[in-house]
Formats: structure tokens, C-alpha cells, sequence
């Protein structure tokens, strides 16, 4: 089974319609970050025993940044083991490599593998 779900143009929204503004601060510079400054996108790619709850524990790590998936796959094989890709424009860094951590810490999950390239690419 292989599901693909690909993220729509559309503005951000918070609760009851208000823009929704989510982006923690840099503690370094004390600046808000800048989801729209950043070019690059981060795959992460996920093993990980076939459990229903694994995509949406997935995504949720990122979702609470207030950023949408550009692409999202997930796929379930006869040996009862799941592979996920997920793709996100908009995070800095650090924060790639915090959610990759997080989705580590997922029960279930034995590897998490995070790449970049370029957003033009």
C-alpha cells in the first residue's frame, strides 16, 4: 500500500482564522526565524515496523511548526515493515535536525535518515 499526499498552496491558518504565526525565536540573535528565508529542503526517510499511528506521529513533529509536507509517501511491505519520506521546505537547520531526532524517539522507528538539497533543484 503507498500513500502520497502532496501540500497545496494556501495560506497558514491558526485557530479561528487568525494567521497563525508559530515559529519559535533564534535564541542566538533573539530574532524570530524565517520559514520563508530558507531555500533548502529536508527530507527525512523513516524504517520502521508498520504501525497505522507512525505517519501521524511523524508529522506531527513538524506540524507543530506550523509547516505542511511538500511531499509525503509512505509505504507498507509483506515483511510488516513501513518506509516513510517526508520533504519540508521552510525549516531552519536546527530544526531539522531536532525533528529528525524526535522522529527517532518514535516508538517503532529503527532508522531515521535526514538529507538536503536545494529548494530550485
Amino acid at each position: 500500500m503507498t500513500l502520497q499526499f502532496n501540500s497545496l498552496s494556501s495560506p497558514s491558518r491558526g485557530h479561528h482564522g487568525t494567521a497563525a504565526h508559530v515559529m519559535p525565536a533564534d535564541p542566538a540573535s533573539g530574532r524570530q526565524a524565517q520559514s520563508a528565508a530558507c531555500p533548502t529542503e529536508y527530507r527525512f526517510d523513516l524504517i520502521a515496523a508498520e504501525d497505522a499511528g507512525l505517519l501521524p506521529r511523524a508529522l506531527e513533529i513538524v506540524a507543530r511548526l506550523d509547516i505542511a509536507p511538500k511531499r509525503c509517501t509512505a509505504v507498507s511491505d509483506d515483511t510488516g515493515r513501513m518506509t516513510v519520506s517526508l520533504i519540508y521546505r521552510g525549516l531552519t537547520a536546527d530544526q531539522s535536525h531536532t525533528a529528525a531526532d524526535r522522529m527517532r524517539n518514535i516508538f517503532g522507528v529503527e532508522a531515521v535518515t535526514l538529507s538536503t538539497s536545494s529548494a530550485d533543484a
